[in-house]
This record gives C-alpha cells, structure tokens and sequence, in this order.
C-alpha cells in the first residue's frame, strides 16, 4: 500500500465511524435538506438519470433483487392505480374484436393443453427468442405463423399499408 492509499484509507475509516456515531443527525439532516430543495433535487436527479441510464438500470435491478418482497408490493400498487384503465382498455378491445379475441383463446388453451408446441423461432426471419403467434384468418385458430416482434410488428405495418 502506498501513502495516499494508507491516508485514504485511514480517511474513510474516519468518516465511517463519524457516520454511525451521527447516523440520525446526517439522515434527518439530507431529509430536510431534500424537502427545502424539492425542486432543484428533482431537477438534478432527472438530468443525473437521464446522464447515466447504465447505473439507473443496474441500481433498480440490484434494488429488485434486495427486495424482492417491496418489489412485488410495488408493481402490485402500481397494477391496481392504472386497474381501471387497463380493464376498460381490454373491454373495448373485447367488444371490438370479438373474432380475435375468440381465437387467441382457442390458441392459447391448444398451447397449454400440448396440441400446439409454441417454438422460439421465428418463421420469418428465423431470429432464436420468444415469438407471437400471429393469425392470419381468425376464423382457423389453430393455424397461426409463428413470429418475433419485430417481423409481427412489420407485417401488421404492412397490411395497414394496404
């Protein structure tokens, strides 16, 4: 170990001590701190994360994996907030597309029972990873092309077009 590092380290051993010894003092300090400077905080921290999205994303997965339990909580909270919102939505689709939603059904109870096998590859681009089924005629459930998003999204695109 060099000097520098020694002091460094003899440094943070301080600090470190100092922190437990006025842990309460420092928190309620950097809470107050944080509700006099609301704005200016929320400000710095949007700039900061949209500066460093690598390390939002990596704290926020740490963070999920600390706390798996508060997670769970937290989407949950979160799903029944926007509940109404996403039931309506799916109301309206229902109630729009009767046919689809028929043969989505179907599709998806031959693909739990084993009569269909859902494979990872797309039958467009042969990209490996999770696929869409994708029905061409509504009214034969059970014929669906297999395809990733992308090459799904492209071909809706393209009927759109038409």
């Amino acid at each position: 170990m060099t000097k520098e590092e020694k002091e460094l380290e003899v440094k943070r051993e301080y600090f470190r001590k100092y922190y437990q010894a006025h842990k309460e003092k420092i928190i309620a300090y950097g809470k107050q701190y944080r509700q006099d400077h609301r704005e200016e905080s929320k400000k710095y921290q949007r700039q900061w994360r949209r500066e460093n999205p690598e390390l939002c994303s990596k704290f926020r997965k740490r963070w999920r994996l600390r706390h798996p339990e508060r997670y769970k909580l937290k989407c949950k909270k979160a799903y029944q907030k926007r509940q109404e919102i996403y039931l309506d939505h799916y109301k309206k689709y229902r109630d729009a597309n009767p046919e689809k939603v028929i043969a989505q059904r179907l599709a998806n109870k031959a693909i739990k029972k084993g009569v269909i096998k859902r494979p990872t590859i797309c039958s467009f681009c042969e990209k490996e990873g999770r696929v869409d089924g994708h029905h061409e005629d509504y009214s034969k459930p059970l014929e669906i092309k297999w395809l990733c998003r992308s090459c799904h999204k492209l071909l809706h695109k393209m009927k759109e077009e038409i």
